[in-house]
């Protein structure tokens, strides 16, 4: 078995649990607030906002 180190604890671990921070953390340690998390959330969530929803333009009306 490999066991792999926490990134923040140094603890081993046998399961391999990847932030998107790209480091590999315990189950105490996963979460992005006890790691101090460089990985910015926000930004990601405004990108996928924006992408789910285009702004819709109305289309002008011609007088006649």
């Amino acid at each position: 078995m490999i066991k792999i180190k926490c990134h923040h604890c140094k603890k081993k671990s046998l399961y391999e649990n990847v932030c998107k921070c790209k480091h590999t953390f315990c189950m105490n340690c996963i979460s992005s607030f006890v790691h101090n998390c460089t990985y910015d959330y926000k930004e990601e969530k405004k990108k996928k906002i924006n992408e789910d929803n285009p702004k819709i333009m109305a289309q002008k009306i011609e007088v006649i």
